[in-house]
């Protein structure tokens, strides 16, 4: 890869991203940040030089931007003979061998030394564009669909903060222990409109290769992320959920490791069992579960979930405390109207998120295929 392309890295720590900041800044890590300089004004791969297990990330950008120390800037000396979005999927069908070829213990890293004499076949220019063509239509149908649900999560949320949490539309309030609320609201606790709060087994079964699905809460991310998760036999599912079973819209969310993760249990999920890591909570009578997903992924809920944390070697949180977090509680009619208006934002995005995985799989079998020339172009 050296004599055809140029691999540098960037200067800056990682903690120099901005909010609000007007270019792109990349890290290793798989989020997006932002910065208000840039190093950099050109086409180019970006890679992930370390990473705690590996799973270096891949990114392909064309502008201004900046770059962390330990970030890879790849660009190609001759665009004449290779073209970026070939290369951008060259090397991502690659990634397991850089993870292979990574040293480390705590944290694996990729060096120049690796990088650069890594080799890889490539075709003459004219097929690279139109297997990079190909590959790239997909993507931009992905990175549309991903960006469409962005806008819709953005949009319940800001209706949710409007109705329940600046109180748009209400005339009449009176005073609470949680400052003046509208009147006919409830001062409420979580447990409150729950009719089931559990976390899951705490004494995971043997994994085996095919199965019931069986996750954690780092598997949590509006939707359930299967590529994450692992599986057990049909009798160890019977037994872990022998008192209860997951149901369609119950909402689960990350208590251990990082907090706050949130998924919506959706027909296609199931059967589907969780390990304690993954909390299963199921909305009562009294609310209506886009209410609750709204609620547990507000900023506020958010704060509690942190300040309340124990602070261990894992962090974590206790179903007792979660179960005692106090917000107001609107009345039937409101909650309807949200339901109302909610919902079809939230199944969108739930037949979104299916979308995106189909065309994931058409892309990921197509790459190889592509890539070896045994799909022609």
């Amino acid at each position: 890869m050296g004599d055809v392309c140029n691999i540098l890295t960037g200067k800056l720590n990682s903690n120099a991203a901005e909010n609000f900041g007007m270019y792109p800044f990349f890290t290793c890590s798989k989020d997006n940040f932002k910065i208000n300089s840039y190093s950099f004004d050109c086409e180019a791969i970006l890679l992930a030089g370390n990473n705690a297990v590996g799973d270096f990330g891949i990114k392909h950008y064309k502008g201004k931007f900046d770059v962390y120390q330990r970030t890879y800037v790849i660009t190609i000396k001759n665009e004449s003979e290779f073209d970026y979005d070939f290369l951008y999927h060259t090397l991502k069908t690659h990634l397991k061998d850089f993870q292979r070829y990574s040293y480390g213990t705590a944290t694996q890293y990729l060096t120049k030394s690796i990088l650069d004499p890594f080799e890889f076949k490539a075709p003459n220019i004219q097929i690279q564009q139109k297997i990079g063509h190909i590959l790239g239509t997909l993507n931009k149908s992905i990175e549309k669909l991903h960006l469409q649900n962005i806008l819709l999560e953005k949009m319940i949320h800001s209706i949710f903060k409007s109705w329940f949490v600046d109180f748009d539309g209400q005339t009449e309030f009176v005073d609470s222990e949680l400052g003046q609320i509208p009147r006919g609201w409830i001062l409420s606790k979580l447990d409150d409109i729950l009719s089931l709060l559990r976390d899951g087994s705490h004494n995971p079964p043997q994994r085996v290769v095919k199965g019931i699905s069986f996750i954690t809460g780092g598997t949590l991310n509006f939707i359930i992320e299967y590529d994450k998760a692992t599986y057990i036999t049909d009798e160890d599912y019977y037994k872990i959920q022998k008192n209860y079973q997951l149901k369609e819209n119950d909402i689960m969310l990350s208590i251990v490791g990082t907090l706050g993760n949130v998924a919506i249990v959706r027909t296609t999920d199931l059967p589907l069992s969780h390990q304690r890591s993954a909390a299963m909570l199921r909305v009562n009578e009294k609310a209506n579960f886009v209410f609750l997903y709204c609620l547990i992924k507000s900023p506020g809920f958010q704060l509690f979930l942190d300040t309340h944390q124990t602070r261990t070697a894992q962090p974590s949180i206790f179903l007792g405390t979660l179960s005692s977090y106090e917000f107001v509680l609107p009345s039937t009619k409101i909650l309807n109207n949200f339901f109302r208006l909610g919902s079809p934002i939230i199944k969108k995005m739930q037949d979104n998120c299916s979308s995106i995985l189909i065309l994931e799989k058409i892309r990921d079998s197509l790459l190889p295929k592509l890539m070896s020339g045994e799909i022609r172009v």
